[in-house]
């Protein structure tokens, strides 16, 4: 139940091709809409938790790119679920290789 915004000085498209990257890490599907450029991320459910919607939007932004990654709990009685987790290590991933700095 986060939401982070981070700017970019790269294209659209590096981003894109590193977070498909990423969500192989950590995911039980994506979906990619290249058109809109929004990616989202399904965890798997777990013994504890139903798992966790991670969504992440690309817009033009200056010179580079901004990133909304925004994580949600799957569904909405899911106490155990840890979204916060998700969206620290995909924005913890992007910086190590892009540098990016957070917006807001």
């Amino acid at each position: 139940m986060g939401k982070e915004r981070w700017y970019y000085k790269k294209s659209a498209d590096e981003i894109i091709s590193t977070l498909k990257e990423i969500s192989k890490e950590i995911s039980g599907g994506v979906e990619v809409d290249d058109i809109s450029r929004k990616i989202k991320i399904v965890t798997p459910p777990s013994l504890l938790s139903y798992g966790e919607i991670i969504e992440v939007l690309i817009d033009n932004y200056k010179d580079g790119v901004a990133v909304t990654v925004e994580a949600n709990p799957r569904v909405w009685f899911n106490i155990t679920s840890n979204p916060d987790r998700y969206l620290r290590h995909i924005t913890d991933k992007l910086n190590s290789i892009h540098k990016g700095q957070k917006i807001g």
